[in-house]
């Protein structure tokens, strides 16, 4: 399981996905085709070995969108930017998530794009998008905490690389609000042991929150929060 603004589009209409994903692939996301995916790779059923990585720029909109197997925390806030998306959890590399949601609610990007997820599948290495309408939750960990991502946000696990190609042992969220109707706040170990959650609070309760980073009138905050590895 950080500061730009990531508002914009919905994230719910098939062309908006379409016109951002031209020239890249042919997808039919509410179908369940996709014509550039293939099946999830061994990656998603067993725990990441990778420990570094080739170091490299940030790479374009495409390559990150459908081919990547990783990210920097740079080309990660594109992508959520690129999609619309207000907010992103990433979970570390000693861990596991099951999705809890709805077949099809949400896709995975990168090197197994257009992949739909299936209610209780267990991924291990990815990188998820919620495409439904409701707000989603993963259960991560042996003590199954919850994560809570909304429609148009994402959700990562044992994706994230330093400059440099080394695995960030931590676990990270962002979020991007209006500062007036809704504060950004992000709290330590949120979401259970380890894992900080990055949200956006109402103007009522705000001000009991418990904020870490944010609080109110604030638009932005981001956390990184270690984990073991």
């Amino acid at each position: 399981m950080r500061n730009q603004n990531m508002s914009g589009r919905s994230p719910f209409v098939l062309n908006t996905f379409i016109s951002i994903a031209v020239a890249i692939c042919t997808v039919v996301l509410w179908a369940g085709v996709s014509a550039c995916a293939a099946e999830p790779s061994s990656a998603n059923n067993r725990l990441h070995e990778l420990r570094t990585v080739t170091p490299q720029p940030d790479r374009p909109f495409a390559e990150l969108l459908t081919s990547a197997s990783w990210m920097k925390p740079s080309e990660l806030r594109f992508v959520v930017r690129s999609l619309g998306g207000k907010s992103y959890h990433v979970a570390g590399f000693d861990t596991h998530a099951t999705v809890d949601a709805p077949d099809g609610a949400m896709v995975y990007l990168g090197n197994d794009f257009g992949v739909r997820t299936t209610r209780g599948e267990v991924v291990r290495q990815g990188l998820l998008w919620n495409i439904s309408r409701d707000s989603v939750q993963l259960r991560v960990g042996d003590a199954e905490d919850i994560v809570v991502i909304a429609p148009g946000d994402i959700f990562g696990i044992g994706w994230l690389y330093d400059k440099k190609g080394n695995a960030i042992l931590a676990a990270s969220c962002e979020t991007t609000c209006d500062g007036v109707n809704a504060h950004a706040c992000c709290r330590y170990n949120g979401a259970g042991e380890n894992l900080p959650t990055c949200l956006c609070v109402a103007t009522k309760l705000i001000d009991g929150a418990g904020c870490d980073a944010g609080g109110r009138g604030s638009t932005e905050c981001r956390l990184e929060q270690l984990t073991p590895f």
